[in-house]
């Protein structure tokens, strides 16, 4: 009986069960990895590029989002007009 913990080596990848696949990158979940559950019940990795490819943002300057703001936004009323 051999009691050494290392001498069979690491589980080999290719047996290990499928259980679902990434809604980001499309490739495959395997146990023991740490994954994200949307609301929608989709399953993604936890690495940056499966949830960007998920939600596909779109990449802007933030001066350039700003300056859109200030250029959308309307005065703010002064009331209804009505004296009080």
């Amino acid at each position: 009986m051999n009691l050494d913990r290392f001498a069979h080596g690491l589980p080999d990848d290719q047996e290990a069960p499928v259980l679902a696949y990434c809604a980001g990158c499309g490739g495959e979940i395997y146990p023991g990895e740490i994954i994200c559950q949307m609301d929608q019940g989709e399953l993604l990795h936890w690495e940056g590029r499966c949830l960007v490819s998920y939600f596909r943002p779109l990449t802007v300057w933030a001066e350039e989002v700003i300056e859109t703001q200030k250029r959308d936004q309307t005065p703010t009323s002064q009331g209804d007009g009505r004296d009080e």
